[in-house]
């Protein structure tokens, strides 16, 4: 009597894919030189970026370096946490990337 056509939405995905975190990764790492500011905290740290089966990230840590627990590294956290890759099956995967930020990359200060 009962039919069921319909089927589990993890069954249409994929498997992760490690091309498509690379791309996004590294596009973040991009964007995240934008955080610099001036006097702030610069050097290279490791940003551990873990995605949920939806594609989201579900948690964006950065791991060891002179951006641990700073303002700068927050704001790095905060755009790998935008990352997005296409939904796959399965567990969250955890990836990582490094990212550089100089102090030179902040923003110019005006004057006249």
């Amino acid at each position: 009597m009962g039919e069921h056509s319909a089927q589990p939405a993890a069954a249409a995905t994929g498997p992760f894919s490690k091309a498509a975190a690379l791309q996004v990764l590294t596009s973040a790492a991009a964007q995240a030189v934008g955080c610099a500011v001036p006097d702030g905290p610069s050097g290279t740290g490791r940003v551990q970026v873990t995605f949920g089966a939806g594609g989201g990230v579900t948690n964006a840590t950065i791991m060891g370096g002179p951006l641990v627990g700073t303002a700068v590294g927050d704001c790095i956290a905060r755009v790998f946490g935008r990352a997005r890759v296409p939904a796959f099956a399965g567990s969250p995967v955890t990836v990582s990337k490094s990212v550089t930020v100089s102090k030179h990359e902040a923003a110019p200060q005006v004057s006249e």
